[in-house]
């Protein structure tokens, strides 16, 4: 299966993101999280995720927000908002 590298503006931020999509149906969405010192790219290799889009799941790989807090080097952040824009 197939990631393909995607984007989406939030705000006054760039958010990037793997995406896998089924060829048919969409019957899900999973999100699958990267942990500390990784990123989309190598998660979707590692976890082997994308491979249930075959049975019809949208599976998207999230970029974490990196924090500008020096004592945060080396962690991951994610950040979970609503919005009425969306």
């Amino acid at each position: 299966m197939n990631v393909s590298g995607r984007s989406i503006d939030v705000g006054s931020s760039t958010r990037t993101f793997g995406l896998a999509e089924p060829a048919g149906q969409v019957t899900g969405v999973l999100l699958s999280l990267h942990g500390t010192r990784s990123n989309w790219a190598r998660q979707a290799r590692l976890s082997g995720m994308a491979r249930l889009a075959d049975a019809g799941a949208v599976v998207a790989f999230p970029e974490e927000s990196s924090r500008s807090d020096p004592g945060m080097s080396g962690t991951t952040s994610w950040t979970c908002r609503s919005s009425s824009n969306l």
